[in-house]
């Protein structure tokens, strides 16, 4: 196999985890978005190759595609001459080693560390498909590069809406007989305690979460754990086993997140994710990027499907023909017209998608049938349980994709009036605009 052939087959590992298609082409692209990879002149000189999608690539996805080069080319070139192809064998062990690496290094940020990052994260996908009493391991750890004795000094119990305890506990190596200790992940579960770890995969404690006032978005989205790990002014990383088994990894910040979902690695960036709801040059101060994007990840861990059009548009205009649209109106009723249902709605609708997160309403209106519609900048629920005439979805759209289930097609039809974000019960993430899909993930 050659160095393009192989490279291929990695790439289609690479563009699944970021949302995206790679071209190779004979001159270059004049797209502004599309991200043009640098490659060894002397392996290839007579192609150009870019990875291509309808939202930029963000400044952490673009360093997270460097590390996947540097280490397919060293991971090809170790032991063969360049000149020369790769057996089958050969290459399918590069193909399946060159996610591994490429998100070990990501996080051990030297090669020193390297190794026990990677013995880390193949522990814990292999603890990711153990089962419990019918019940999916859960587990949290937190990597520091410092040791536990130097962390505990400076701990502070109270962080944010959460209060915590440091425990001390006997030094414990992790290893893959105490990954496989049932008491390992029964007695922290990730939710309600988190161990603490040098990267010398050495465990001395474990944080307690004694009081949690984060709402189920900011639960399901890791806030307690990075707010724990960020509490301790070190860098560190986080890897974790959700309960429905994906492994779960992100660094201090934790604007990136890496899933290792169904055997493949996923990359969920905020800042991409925004940009395809709210716009490429969207004003953080004035879009609540950050609320949108908790609550579809969190709808995505937990597996629960939701609609959702973020629209400038009131919903009575919703509720009008329009004559660019064949003289169709999106609203065709509500899932339920019952007296009760109304009186619900109007006591939700046009409050704050916050206010409603902190009570767990939103949650219970979004993963509820039928579509959720929130003004442009995310911050107002105007109505739910809508539905809509999806033969709108056939007007205008030229994309050759499947229509997909009742989900699909609705969506699809509210991207007329706005932003329209899907959320799979499976997991995956779209995003549509005029009828036609522009970011997926998951």
């Amino acid at each position: 196999m050659t160095y393009r052939s192989t490279l291929n087959a990695a790439l289609d590992d690479l563009c699944y985890s970021l949302g995206c298609s790679f071209k190779w082409k004979i001159k270059p692209m004049k797209s502004g978005k599309a991200y043009q990879i640098k490659l060894n002149e002397d392996i290839i000189s007579e192609r150009y190759l870019y990875l291509v999608r309808e939202v930029s690539f963000s400044v952490i996805e673009k360093r997270f595609i460097k590390i996947f080069f540097r280490v397919f080319n060293e991971l090809y070139m170790d032991g063969f001459d360049v000149s020369h192809s790769l057996t089958a064998s050969q290459e399918v062990a590069v193909r399946n080693s060159v996610m591994d690496v490429t998100v070990a290094r990501y996080l051990a940020r030297s090669t020193r560390r390297f190794i026990n990052v990677d013995k880390l994260l193949d522990g814990m996908k292999s603890l990711s498909f153990q089962k419990y009493e019918g019940e999916q391991v859960k587990t949290i750890i937190l990597v520091f590069n410092k040791e536990y004795e130097q962390l505990a000094d400076g701990y502070d119990d109270e962080i944010d809406d959460i209060e915590t305890e440091l425990v001390d506990i006997k030094k414990i190596s992790i290893d893959n007989k105490l990954l496989s200790n049932v008491a390992f992940h029964r007695f922290v579960d990730g939710v309600s305690a988190f161990y603490i770890a040098s990267n010398r995969l050495e465990i001395n404690g474990y944080v307690a979460v004694r009081k949690n006032d984060y709402n189920l978005f900011q639960r399901n989205s890791s806030l307690t754990a990075l707010s724990v790990g960020e509490n301790f002014n070190e860098y560190f990383y986080c890897v974790s086993i959700s309960s429905h088994g994906d492994v779960e990894v992100f660094r201090e910040g934790g604007r990136l997140r890496l899933l290792y979902r169904k055997g493949k690695w996923i990359l969920f960036d905020s800042k991409t994710l925004s940009k395809a709801i709210f716009g490429e040059d969207y004003d953080s101060s004035e879009f609540d990027a950050d609320m949108a994007c908790k609550i579809f990840y969190s709808l995505s861990k937990i597996r629960k499907g939701a609609a959702v059009l973020c629209s400038s548009f009131r919903v009575g205009k919703l509720k009008k023909e329009r004559e660019d649209l064949d003289n169709k109106k999106l609203f065709a009723g509500y899932i339920s017209s019952e007296d009760v249902f109304t009186n619900l709605k109007s006591r939700i609708a046009g409050q704050s998608l916050r206010a409603l997160a902190d009570t767990g309403e939103l949650e219970r209106v979004l993963m509820t049938d039928g579509l959720s519609v929130v003004d442009d900048k995310f911050k107002i629920l105007r109505d739910c349980n809508m539905i809509v005439d999806t033969s709108i979805a056939q007007i205008k759209t030229s994309s050759k994709e499947p229509d997909g289930g009742g989900r699909t097609t609705a969506v699809k039809a509210a991207s007329f009036y706005g932003a329209a974000i899907k959320v799979s019960e499976d997991g995956p993430i779209s995003v549509y605009r005029d009828g036609r899909k522009i970011y997926s993930l998951g």
